[in-house]
């Protein structure tokens, strides 16, 4: 889970606080700010994977 977490100033990951990106096209290519579900490619649906994972992983704790 540690991609999905962020760092303190000293480089420790924040216990509790997570955070998602809206993926680019400039950063990784043939992605969209807007993510669906049922999109075509797995790139468009990247942002709702991330999210079902970090709930997936609060869940489970």
């Amino acid at each position: 889970m540690a991609g999905f977490l962020p760092l303190d100033g000293t480089g420790v990951p924040v216990a509790g606080l997570y955070v998602l990106g809206l993926q680019l096209s400039s950063v990784q290519w043939g992605t969209a700010i807007a993510s669906e579900a049922s999109a075509k490619y797995r790139s468009g649906y990247r942002t709702v994977r991330d999210a079902d994972a970090i709930a997936a992983y609060i869940l489970a704790r």
